[in-house]
């Protein structure tokens, strides 16, 4: 029921009527107090539950300082839980999903170091250790160009953690392969 009072409208709901933003809101917390238990499986499907409820602008059709601060808040949820989606799913070795839901929070905050980092570990989950390092360098030329920054140490260290061979097996080359299977059939 909507009342007029005072030059504002109210909005009286029902007791059980459920806000697709609430339901939003609480499963993307729960999802990320799941993800920080260790709990992936669980924070990965509540963390896909929220992103799509978080998909479209809040109140499309207005505008005012209340409505864009709401839009704000969304916009960040969606972005926490598009990256406690990617980093649950790279937890469970999905890196289809992995790499989905980190795309889609790079596209939705550019600047935002932790959605590139849930890139780059979705990249090495796939064993593309170049695509991941490539992440690292798109991310420090859009710091340094659109911010004059420079990447924070744990997206640096996340960097240097690519660059470190003994925690990645080195596969021989093609030729290599083949003169080490022929010595081993001779």
């Amino acid at each position: 029921m909507v009342i007029a009072r005072g030059g504002r409208y109210l909005l009286h709901l029902p007791e059980d009527a459920q806000l697709d933003v609430e339901r939003a809101e609480q499963a993307a917390f729960t999802a990320a107090a799941a993800h920080r238990e260790g709990d992936h499986s669980t924070a990965q499907r509540l963390a896909a539950t929220a992103v799509p409820l978080l998909r479209g602008p809040f109140l499309a059709s207005h505008e005012g300082e209340w409505v864009e601060s709401v839009r704000r808040h969304l916009k960040d949820l969606r972005v926490s839980a598009l990256e406690t989606a990617s980093s649950s799913s790279s937890a469970l070795g999905d890196t289809h999903h992995a790499l989905r839901y980190a795309a889609e929070a790079v596209r939705q905050a550019p600047f935002r170091e932790s959605a590139y980092r849930c890139q780059m570990t979705a990249h090495r989950l796939a064993g593309n250790r170049a695509e991941a390092l490539r992440i690292y360098q798109q991310l420090r030329v859009v710091l340094a160009e659109e911010l004059g920054c420079d990447p924070s140490p744990e997206s640096e260290a996340a960097y240097l953690g690519l660059l470190d061979r003994t925690r990645f097996p080195v596969v021989p080359a093609r030729a290599e392969w083949e003169t080490m299977s022929a010595h081993r059939l001779s």
